[in-house]
């Protein structure tokens, strides 16, 4: 990385064009979203984060589709938690605030993908 952070968040991501890239986001008050590709073995500059999100701290990365949701996260400093979701698309290499939410502000928290095929989601009336 081109520059020094901490509580943030990465995922590789693969496509035909670029082939697979590692994208790391948040972690440092002014640091830009950076994609690293594995094909050309450096560093670029990736898609702005979402408003309110820009150097985020603590959020999950979880994989969906072709590229990954960002969960939760801090900002300010931690004085601001988070509860949206924002998807990164690697084919356009843009981020996509999603309408779903978690029902609580998390940081510091684990995600991970569940199957409705396990059987263990249900709808609560």
């Amino acid at each position: 990385m081109r520059l020094d952070r901490h509580g943030h968040l990465c995922h590789a991501v693969e496509t035909v064009a670029r082939g697979l890239e590692v994208v790391v986001a948040g972690g440092h008050a002014y640091a830009p979203v950076e994609i690293f590709s594995f094909r050309h073995m450096e560093w670029r500059e990736g898609p702005a984060m979402p408003n309110g999100m820009s150097g985020a701290f603590h959020g999950a990365a979880v994989p969906l589709g072709d590229g990954f949701v960002m969960v939760g996260g801090s900002s300010d400093r931690g004085e601001r938690y988070h509860r949206d979701i924002h998807y990164f698309d690697p084919e356009e290499e843009r981020w996509q605030t999603l309408e779903q939410r978690m029902d609580h502000e998390r940081a510091f928290h684990v995600a991970m993908p569940v199957s409705e095929a396990m059987g263990i989601c249900s709808t609560i009336s």
